[in-house]
């Protein structure tokens, strides 16, 4: 019998491949105010970054803003892959991005991005970045 369970633990061993757990870790900086909460959202996909109701992510983060000086927030077991990160400055807590026309009413951040405009819209390429290992993203807000 402990014959049996040796190859049976054996075989298992070799069957199974670890998978990667990295931990991403998003500092976000530049809060006008601590009014509201900080919606971070994470997309594995270009197709989920797209999606404008802010309902297609990979994962998602609610957290409250303590001081305008900056948040800290990790994503943790994560495979390795490309990732893109959205944040919403949520001043009103009402859990979505308000705008005033087409421009956005409360701040916004979007990794490999320091401005956005009509000309340097956010798209999937363009923040994506790939996590490999844990990895830290230093992620500015940007108040239209």
């Amino acid at each position: 019998m402990n014959l049996i369970m040796s190859v049976l633990l054996l075989f298992c061993g070799f069957s199974t491949v670890p998978v990667p757990d990295h931990t991403l870790s998003i500092e976000v900086v530049n809060f006008k105010n601590t009014n509201g909460q900080l919606i971070l959202l994470l997309y594995n996909t270009v197709d989920g970054f797209k999606d404008e109701s802010l309902t297609e992510f990979y994962r998602k983060q609610i957290v409250d803003i303590d001081s305008k000086d900056g948040v800290l927030v990790s994503f943790e077991n994560l495979p390795s892959g490309q990732y893109a990160v959205k944040l919403i400055h949520d001043e009103n807590a009402d859990g979505k991005m308000n705008r005033l026309f087409l421009k956005p009413k409360e701040g916004v951040g979007v990794s490999n991005f320091e401005t956005i405009s009509l000309t340097n819209r956010p798209n999937f390429q363009k923040a994506a970045f790939e996590v490999n290992g844990d990895r830290i993203l230093k992620i500015s807000l940007i108040y239209l």
